[in-house]
């Protein structure tokens, strides 16, 4: 197993470069995709709309996308395993709320 690694070793990382570089593109246009939407989703009910639309989420948008992008590119591989954990942190806090010390927003 070892020597397969060692003999493709190249091809190895060009793959995991490639796809780390398509999920940083992803995660990168989501956040700008997100922003952009909430904010003019925002600036409809502004009261000087024309200055609100001039003053774009860009750069907003692009700092948080490239924070959020590089170690999901970085770590693509363990996406799965991290979002499979919150998704049964959440059940588990749904189902047993005194065990997780009532982190859910259902109580009054």
């Amino acid at each position: 197993m070892l020597n397969f690694f060692m003999a493709h070793r190249k091809i190895i990382i060009l793959i995991y470069a490639v796809i780390g570089g398509l999920v940083f593109l992803g995660v990168l246009f989501f956040v700008l995709w997100a922003s952009y939407t909430d904010y003019h989703d925002e600036a409809k009910f502004c009261e000087d709309y024309e200055r609100h639309k001039r003053q774009g989420p860009v750069l907003p948008g692009l700092v948080l996308g490239v924070l959020a992008g590089l170690p999901c590119g970085a770590l693509w591989p363990f996406m799965p395993v991290l979002v499979t954990g919150l998704w049964l942190f959440d059940i588990t806090v749904k189902k047993f709320p005194t065990l997780m010390g009532h982190l859910s927003d259902d109580e009054e």
